[in-house]
């Protein structure tokens, strides 16, 4: 007789469960660094748009992408579906995404001027706005759903960056050029062997995504204070109320957009770094997967063994002070070995505070039931989305636009100084920079060990909201 699923609000999430999360995670991972790593290459190195109109129509773009995360969190929170919540949107966006997906990197032959940038802006809005929102926002806020259970929330937190940060980079992003070059007649950058990766890797989106709807369960239902208000739909004016008075949500959110800009900045520098500054475009798969082994390494190490003895926040200081040295190294050296070392330091920083970023957001937004007396997971997750898609697109447009300035040419084999020194600018200091901000971030965050605790028993025995003990 085959074992129940435990379904109770607090009940440790299984391990094949665990697993069909980073199904989806890596999923929407998969399709999102097509617009974040690769779409700043692709139309600059394979359609030849001028960098500067090229991040013009991302940054644009970002407006409109903002408004759909705030919409997909209202619609997450009036979901009903027997799939719950966060679940049924993994099924739901496939076919259109792959849709939109291939009408990005399908562009009618002859299309330029006006009318190419006009196709741009749309399909790009298609894609990132309309599908790529409608998957992000769920899967941020499936961890609120999945369970309250601090340790296992923390254990979905580490496997979703997982998914993010170590699989889809090693699996998509240290191959996707040697793919394409392939597919291209020994030319990565042509649009015949950019549509066809595309085409393998969004069928690797497609099972992934399926795999994790089949297998991941919601726990968590709408929890508010008992009386007739609480059977009422929570007015959008209360629910951003609540958020911008949460403290610790504004301090989490802070940390993901931090996050993300590095992200979206430096897995497209990558490409430009070891191709037009180092001389070796082979160092950008090498670099990539170095950097991913070992912080696959460090994610599970710091998981297991260090993120439950020493907590969410020094977990997040430590490994960002780590970051902080891996990315400013290539400033005093850039020989392949001083790269491979900087690789190294990242991974290991990276590991180290992924862990406990995926899930202070969701206990931050624990913190906000507890305060106000009702949930705010949707919207708290869309901001969260937000500030991912925000934080990749801001990353992928300064690059756009410093490369601009620094007089970047598609064309030629060999950049001018300016344009290398820009490079050398967003691969390297402005990422220490960043990882220098998350640690200020860190140091304010105090939601954590017994408090979070506390909180949790409180929201258990109903002491919440307009309930709870002053």
């Amino acid at each position: 007789m085959k074992n129940k699923r435990n379904m109770s609000p607090d009940a440790a999430i299984p391990f094949y469960e665990q697993l069909g999360y980073l199904a989806g995670a890596s999923s929407v991972g998969t399709y999102s660094i097509f617009f974040g790593t690769f779409i700043l290459v692709y139309y600059t190195n394979v359609m030849h748009i001028d960098p500067g109109i090229a991040a013009s129509i991302i940054a644009m773009s970002r407006i409109f992408d903002g408004i759909s995360d705030l919409v997909m969190g209202r619609v997450i929170d009036n979901t009903k579906s027997k799939y719950g919540k966060s679940r049924p949107w993994y099924l739901r966006v496939i076919i259109p995404s792959i849709i939109c997906a291939l009408l990005v990197f399908w562009q009618p032959a002859g299309l330029n001027g006006t009318m190419q940038i006009i196709y741009v802006f749309l399909t790009y809005n298609l894609a990132v706005t309309v599908c790529n929102t409608a998957m992000a926002v769920p899967d941020f806020s499936y961890v609120s759903y999945a369970t309250m259970n601090a340790k296992s929330r923390s254990f979905l937190g580490g496997i979703h960056m997982l998914g993010v940060n170590v699989i889809v980079p090693l699996v998509v992003t240290s191959n996707f050029l040697k793919i394409s070059e392939a597919f291209g007649g020994g030319d990565a950058y042509t649009q015949a062997g950019f549509l066809k990766t595309i085409i393998v890797f969004l069928i690797l989106y497609a099972v992934l995504s399926l795999i994790c709807f089949l297998v991941i369960r919601e726990r968590v239902s709408d929890i508010k204070e008992s009386g007739d208000s609480a059977q009422e739909k929570i007015p959008v004016k209360k629910t951003v109320k609540s958020l911008i008075t949460n403290k610790y949500w504004l301090i989490c959110t802070g940390i993901t957009l931090l996050v993300y800009i590095l992200m979206g900045a430096t897995s497209g520098t990558t490409v430009y770094y070891a191709q037009y500054v180092a001389g070796n475009l082979d160092l950008q798969a090498s670099i990539t997967q170095l950097y991913t082994v070992t912080m696959l390494a460090a994610l599970i190490i710091t998981l297991v063994f260090i993120v439950g003895r020493i907590g969410k926040r020094n977990t997040i200081i430590i490994g960002s002070a780590i970051a902080a040295i891996g990315y400013a190294l290539p400033l005093l050296a850039n020989s392949p070995m001083a790269l491979h070392i900087g690789g190294v330091l990242r991974g290991i920083g990276f590991g180290i505070s992924s862990v406990p970023t995926g899930s202070i957001l969701q206990d931050s937004l624990t913190y906000g039931l507890w305060k106000d007396g009702f949930s705010a997971v949707g919207m708290g997750n869309a901001a969260g989305s937000f500030a991912n898609k925000l934080g990749n697109a801001f990353g992928t447009v300064a690059l756009g636009w410093a490369l601009q300035w620094g007089g970047f040419v598609s064309t030629a084999s060999v950049q001018a100084a300016g344009a290398q020194s820009a490079i050398t600018f967003m691969y390297a200091t402005f990422p220490a920079i960043l990882c220098a901000g998350m640690v200020v971030l860190a140091f304010i965050y105090d939601l954590d060990g017994e408090k979070y605790t506390r909180i949790e028993q409180d929201i258990k025995s109903g002491n919440f909201g307009s309930k709870r003990k002053q």
